[in-house]
């Protein structure tokens, strides 16, 4: 389950910033981990991402059990992303989930700069505070609060060799990349606590069917591996993982369309909705949900996340 949840979180948050990037962020893209002999691609710089709130259905076995927003805009030279993700009313008498996340990434270094994370699933309550510092220094703050308890209060320093995103950061590669089939790209993914190797590889170019509208798309299939802390692979899982595709539109807007996870125990889907353009006036933006669905970085309620 924890798979799927880094392969949607990756993939599903649906921003990109690699147009920006363009002109600052491709010696990153030409070569991302020299110890291994993985060679990148260079970005499309022909992408321009879409400003504004995506919203997402989410369904299990063809039954509706949530849904989500993920809204994405600009704070000063930054972009920022807000999440905000929850399960129905049905499923909420067996397994109730609220999530909201929030990043900041500098578009010139296709970087993460900040993460913060909140999310309580039943009675547990867990709150994440990611840093991502120049030198490849990350600083991780956590909390776990169960039935108002404080169950786990700690921090984590790891220092990463190479070029690491976190699941928000990773989007913008994601998205960036001047798909086509057979192409495969790899980086490394920093949750706040484990680290992963993602694999995406492109093994196609079909169509399909979303809100009545037939959309041609790339199917990337990604792969996730487990890493120790000095980056070699973990022990293989005896478990069989999910089978996971993504249907990303070959198109000049390349929004995430639909993820579809098969496993033993059936079918996930997540599938776009509709997308809301963010409007400008003057210097103000205005926002397509109610500023109560905003996640507030100065302050936290049990429904929240706060800054520090």
């Amino acid at each position: 389950m924890e798979k799927i949840v880094i392969y949607i979180a990756i993939f599903f948050t649906t921003c990109s910033v690699a147009a920006h990037a363009g002109q600052t962020g491709h010696a990153f893209a030409q070569k991302i981990d020299e110890k291994q002999g993985r060679v990148m691609s260079q970005n499309d710089t022909r992408f321009q991402p879409r400003l504004g709130t995506y919203h997402y259905c989410f369904e299990f076995n063809n039954m509706g059990i949530g849904n989500a927003s993920i809204c994405l805009k600009q704070d000063g030279e930054l972009y920022k992303m807000e999440v905000n993700a929850r399960t129905n009313e049905t499923i909420d008498y067996i397994y109730k989930i609220r999530y909201q996340g929030q990043n900041l990434t500098d578009p010139r270094k296709l970087i993460p700069i900040e993460t913060r994370i909140w999310q309580k699933v039943k009675s547990t309550i867990k709150e994440m505070f990611i840093i991502f510092h120049d030198d490849g220094t990350i600083d991780t703050s956590e909390k776990k609060i169960k039935r108002g308890r404080t169950a786990r209060d700690e921090t984590r320093q790891v220092h990463m060799p190479v070029f690491t995103a976190d699941p928000f950061s990773a989007t913008y590669l994601a998205r960036g990349f001047d798909w086509k089939k057979g192409a495969e790209h790899v980086f490394e993914v920093y949750t706040g606590k484990d680290r992963y190797e993602l694999t995406l590889k492109c093994t196609e170019r079909t169509e399909i069917e979303i809100q009545e509208e037939k959309r041609d798309v790339w199917v990337i299939v990604p792969a996730v591996k487990k890493l120790s802390c000095e980056g070699d692979h973990a022990e293989v899982e005896k478990k069989q993982p999910p089978d996971v595709k993504v249907y990303l539109s070959a198109d000049e807007m390349k929004d995430v369309l639909k993820v579809e996870a098969n496993h033993t125990l059936g079918t996930f889907l997540v599938f776009l909705e509709r997308f809301e353009p963010l409007v400008e006036q003057g210097h103000e933006e205005i926002r397509s949900e109610p500023p109560s669905q905003a996640i507030d970085s100065s302050s936290i309620s049990s429904e929240g996340v706060h800054s520090h």
